[in-house]
This record gives structure tokens, sequence and C-alpha cells, in this order.
């Protein structure tokens, strides 16, 4: 069994030095390894002014090091859920600089310590009073909002984990499919393995798959994932390796579906662990779902929960919240079951206002899941020219044989139909999407701004691009998993008995990706070695792997289209360097090669 360590203690506790702490790129990064790179950090940061850094670091041991080193120095980490220019800018005038993977000329971090760098190697007690994190709501109900959370709240979680289960995951590593830069991932992917003297993976693991066969040093493991991933497990893959060496499954983020669970349980060997809780309150309850019977949520040890009587939503006291003695008003609506157990209804009402009325979205929700043509709906309010109300609805077998035979406007009309039996014509939804399923974040969370970015790019109603159902990058290599709408624009008279992507579509799509995601540049040249092998269809998912590089010359962006069926395109496309270009090239390699030095 694990050695257990509260959070305040990590760095003055004994360990052995070789005690195995983190697996990075197939190596095992031990206990002091890493207490030398939080020395070293610590040295760079005690010379920096106090307050509040911005944070983001893909691994897992670079960033939990420089998190450390943070609190040893008395400051306290902001972490964004991404590292995009524009969080950059929303940022900038909340924090006092940013540390770890920020590329110039967006901002310049903070120069990492070298490898060789000397450490300060006095032993540190941490306060558990002082404030440790800055982080962000999903934005599943509008903009992310900044939460901060003390020291002393992030220790009794992690204690509460290991008190839960932390017999069931022994001595077993730690890896997982979400992002330590939320806080599900944080506790579970990195604070706690390290409290419990357990190894955990730097990198995320992008693909279920790729734990059939787990690294030998990693041995036993706990998967930490979510509903996104969990729902889409491919039944066809043999998963025996996977159940050999999987100790338990974590999921959280949203509550998954039953047919998940179960799928999970037949194919994986167990039924996840489903964590509810929120940015704001942290971990409330969690279940594991049995295939027979609905099972109720239990409550996490000391949290306290009850029923709201005006607005029928969870209210809950608890350790991790900044007033352990007040009642904090969930908008979960919920069923008392007894003995701290509860049974979930649904979100409470938002309201919006649209042509000078007032509208319940949740309501409106509500009526359209009474339609027997649908199977899940969003509704939301797209701000732009005029306010408009949009749907986005996942239909059922019956919904999508109308759309395929009779098409989107009829499908429209009849949904649009049954909302005036409750609401006045001027709030209905004048903007319909019709996905295979709801987009989701890699917490596993519907965001506002997913379900916003279905109405970014159309043309006479119908998509202009695929659903982009996971991605997936390492360093220049990029891979989504795309999803192509039964409606798309680019469908309409090529053909019309058998429509299939042009191939000239699948081209546009690798550049745009490439350029919004690789940070893609220049000017185009020419195309090389393009191949179209088979045909791609209506609702078909397929892999885009995309791979850029570049020098001052210009750049090379390959790409290739990749199915069950096998491959069906491939191809290079070819860029000049602009002199703005070859400036920015310079400077960003000149960034990267000093951050590799210094991280060795």
């Amino acid at each position: 069994m694990s050695e257990f360590v509260s959070l305040e203690h990590l760095l003055c506790c004994e360990r052995r030095d070789d005690a195995g702490q983190v697996l990075s790129e197939g190596k095992i990064l031990n206990w002091a390894q890493w207490r030398r790179r939080v020395g070293q950090w610590r040295a760079t940061l005690d010379a920096q002014p106090a307050g509040t850094w911005a944070l983001y670091h893909p691994s897992a041991f670079e960033f939990s090091a420089i998190l450390f080193a943070l609190w040893a120095s008395g400051k306290v980490a902001c972490i964004p859920g991404s590292n995009q220019p524009l969080i950059v800018e929303q940022l900038r005038s909340r924090v006092q600089g940013f540390i770890g993977d920020f590329e110039a000329p967006a901002t310049t971090p903070l120069a990492a310590p070298s490898a060789q760098a000397p450490a300060l190697e006095s032993a540190v007690e941490l306060d558990r009073q002082q404030a440790a994190v800055e982080i962000f709501t999903s934005g599943s109900s509008g903009h992310p909002q900044a939460i901060e959370k003390k020291l002393y709240q992030l220790a009794e979680e992690v204690a509460t984990l290991e008190n839960l289960w932390g017999g069931l995951a022994a001595d077993a590593a730690v890896v997982g499919t979400v992002s330590h830069h939320h806080i599900y991932g944080l506790l579970f992917r990195v604070l706690w393995p390290l409290a419990g003297a357990r190894c955990f993976a730097a990198e995320m693991t992008d693909y279920l798959e790729s734990l059939n066969k787990p690294p030998a040093i990693l041995g036993k493991f706990l998967l930490i994932s979510s509903p996104s991933h969990l729902s889409r497990i491919p039944e066809r893959t043999d998963w025996d390796g996977f159940r050999q060496h999987c100790a338990a499954i974590f999921s959280s983020g949203a509550p998954l579906p039953r047919e998940a669970s179960v799928n999970a349980r037949k194919l994986l060997g167990s039924a996840p662990i489903e964590v509810l809780g929120s940015s704001e309150t942290g971990g409330i309850a969690w279940r594991q779902q049995a295939a027979d019977r609905d099972v109720a949520w239990q409550a996490i040890d000391g949290i306290a929960v009850d029923r709201d009587k005006h607005s029928g939503c969870l209210k809950i006291r608890s350790p991790y919240l900044p007033n352990t003695q007040d009642w904090y008003l969930t908008s979960d609506r919920v069923e008392l079951l007894g003995a701290g157990t509860f049974s979930l209804h649904g979100r409470a009402d938002r309201i919006a206002k649209v042509e000078g009325k007032r509208v319940s979205l949740s309501e409106m929700e509500q009526r359209l899941l009474a339609h027997p043509w649908v199977k899940l709906a969003r509704v939301l309010v797209l701000e732009g020219k005029r306010t408009e109300m949009a749907a986005v609805v996942v239909l059922e077998e019956e919904g999508l044989a109308h759309l395929a035979n009779e098409g989107r406007r009829r499908v429209n009309a009849q949904l649009q139909s049954h909302l005036l039996r409750q609401f006045e014509r001027p709030v209905l939804p004048r903007r319909w999407r019709y996905p295979s399923e709801l987009p989701v974040d890699n917490q596993g969370k519907v965001t506002q701004h997913d379900l916003a970015a279905l109405f970014a790019d159309s043309k006479q109603g119908r998509p202009l691009f695929p659903e982009v159902l996971s991605t997936a990058r390492d360093d220049n290599v990029l891979r989504l998993l795309l999803r192509i709408p039964a409606d798309l624009f680019y469908f309409q008279g090529h053909f019309p008995v058998a429509p299939i992507l042009p191939g000239v579509v699948q081209i546009r799509w690798a550049e745009y990706f490439g350029r919004e995601l690789l940070g893609l540049e220049g000017d185009f040249s020419h195309m090389e070695a393009v191949k179209f092998q088979h045909v791609i269809k209506p609702q078909q998912e397929v892999e885009l792997k995309l791979e850029y590089r570049s020098d001052n010359a210009g750049g090379k962006l390959a790409f290739r289209y990749k199915s069950a069926t096998g491959q069906h395109a491939s191809g290079r496309i070819i860029y000049i360097a602009t002199e703005d270009t070859r400036t920015k090239d310079s400077r960003t390699k000149h960034t990267r090669t000093t951050a590799s030095k210094s991280t060795g």
C-alpha cells in the first residue's frame, strides 16, 4: 500500500529517492528527480514578484514541479484550460507573468531553469491556508469564471479520494484521457498520485486502445477519463490487455449514460466510478451504475446534502467550500432518497430574454425531448447582428428518417409546431443543427462555446465543416477524429443519389485545421503526392492526421484521411515563407530550443 502524505507536507516528507513517481516518454522519473525539479523552479521563482502566475504545461511532471514551486515561493497558480492566444490576452491583466508552454510573440514566458541548475534543498512546510490556485469553470452556461482555491481545499479533497478509493488504487499507476488543467484532472491525475506516492503518467492518453498494451513499467493502472471517451469505446477492439491491467476507471464532467456504463463494463471489465461535482464545489457524490437497475448518487464522505424547497435543487455543505458551514445551492434538480443518496433530474431553468420576452431554455429543451423524433436537445441564444434562439438536436431513428426523406425544413417546421403548443412564435428557435451527438469538451461537458461553434460556419443553413469528436496533439502532429454531417453543404449536387465528399473539400479542411491548430503560416506554393483512394460518405467517422514541418524557406503540411475501411486520401501542401513568417519562425525555434535545453 502506498504511503499517503497530505499536500502541505509533501516537500518536507521522507521518501526513498528512487521511488517511482512519474512515467514520462517511456522513462520513470523518480521522487528525487521530481523534488530536484521543484527546487530548481523555486530558486527561479523566489527572484520573481509575488502574486499570481499563469501556468500551463502539457507535461504533468513539469506542471506539478512548477505548481509546488509556486506554492513554496508563496505564489498563486492561475491555471487556464488552454494556452490559446485569446486566453493569454484575457489573463494578461490579472497575472504577474506566464510560466510554461506559452508561445512568443503572444507572450514571453518565464525562462525555465536548466536541468543542471542548482536546487534549493531545504524542506518546506506549506501553509494550508494559503491561496493555491485559480481555476476556471467549463463555461457550460456562458464565459468561464475564475475560482480561487486554498491549499486546504485541495488537500481535503485529495485526502477524501484516498479514504474512499486508496485501497482500490493500491500501488496502481495513474493514467488519464483528461487534462490536468481542469480541477478533475488536477486532483485525480496529479495531486492524488503525488500524495499517495503512486506513479502517474506525464502525458495524456489520447486513445484507450493504447492501454491494451501498456508499458511493462506501468503495471496496473487507474484510468481517469470522461463521458466523451467512455461513450465512444470501439467495440471491434480486443480489450483483453486492458482488462488485465486496469484496476479501476473513473469518470467525471457529466453523468455517464447508462448504456455507456454498461458497455464499458462489458468491454473494459469494470463499470466506471462516476464522480459528480464542479469547479466551484469540488466533489459532491459518486456512483457506479448497474446494468439492471438505477443506482442513486451517494454523497461523498463529509458532504451534507439537502433539497432546496423553493427551487427543487441540490444544496450542499462541504469542507471543500470557502464557507464550510453555509449551504451552497447548486443548479441540479434532485430527488432525495435518504441516507445521503439522491437522483438527478436535470439542470435548473436558464432564463433568456428574446424579442423582449423571457423564456426558459430548460423548459424548451424538455418540450423538445417530449417529441418522439428527439433523443437529445440543447437550446441556446446566439448574439450577433440580432439575438436569435438556436437549437441543437440529436434525432432518434425516426427523426433521422424524416430528415433524410423530407429535408431539414420539414423537420424544423415539425419541431417548431411542437414547441408552439407551449411557447410564443417570437421566441422559437430560428436556427437548427442536427449532429449525430452533442459536442463535448475533454471533460465530457456540453459547453456554450462548442454549441455556438456549430452555427459559426454554415451556408444556406448547412454546415461547411465536420464535427470534431476528439483531438490529440504531439508537438507538430495533430490527429482529429471527424464525423461527416449528413447535411453538409458540399454534398449538394455531389452526387444526388449517393453523395460523397469532394476531394477539394478534404484539402481545404486539412489546410484550415493546420492553420487554426498547428500554427501553419506562409503562402501556398503547390501540392505533392495527392492521392484519393476511397470515397468519404455522409455520417462516416474518419481520422485526419496532420503533420507540419517548417523552416526559413517555408513549410510542408502532410495530411492523411483514414478510417476503419482504410485510407481515403493523403498528400502534402507546400508553403513559401513570407518575411514575417521567417522572423516568427526563427523566434519560435529559439524559444523552443531554450525550453528543451532547460527541461532536459
